[in-house]
């Protein structure tokens, strides 16, 4: 994206790029890379500004999984993003970025983790940003006053002959 750039420490094999989320009128872009996530926003025809601080860019650059999967929230400034083995909201709050709520934590055996890498690594989050729908195994969940995520519903999937209980992709 050309007139910004989230942090001087990523570099080409970081996979920045690895995963973009538009918003829906596309004036605002979540882009991940490995071990970090940048929320930018349009400007002009064709500038871009960073968000706030970049998300992970200093705890969490080169891990291997922190913004493999982002997603924006409609119009609202919120963002869901994967890190390892679970999911994390945050909203721009005056001028920066606030956890929302607990950790959303992914149920995945480590055979499975190891074994299938990409399974539950993507969500979807509604426009207001208030629910989330998360793969392995499909839930949705509802953000509520006590500041914290609760499951709504529990998608089960019967076992079928050489298939695996777990989704891999949620929309």
């Amino acid at each position: 994206i050309y007139g910004e750039k989230c942090t001087d420490n990523i570099v080409f094999h970081d996979y920045f790029g690895r995963d973009v989320s538009l918003s829906n009128d596309g004036t605002v872009v979540a882009i991940g890379g490995r071990g970090i996530a940048c929320i930018l926003e349009l400007k002009s025809d064709i500038e871009w500004a960073l968000v706030g601080d970049a998300l992970g860019a200093d705890e969490t650059l080169g891990e291997r999984d922190f913004g493999a999967s982002v997603e924006l929230a409609g119009e609202s400034m919120i963002v869901g993003i994967f890190e390892p083995f679970a999911y994390v909201m945050y909203a721009f709050v005056d001028d920066s970025w606030v956890l929302m709520g607990n950790q959303i934590e992914i149920e995945s055996p480590d055979l499975i983790s190891r074994t299938v890498p990409w399974i539950g690594k993507n969500l979807a989050l509604s426009d207001d940003g208030k629910t989330i729908a998360t793969p392995n195994p499909a839930r949705v969940y509802h953000y509520v006053d006590n500041n914290e995520w609760d499951v709504v519903q529990q998608i089960l999937i019967p076992l079928q002959s050489g298939n695996s209980e777990y989704t891999e992709s949620v929309s």
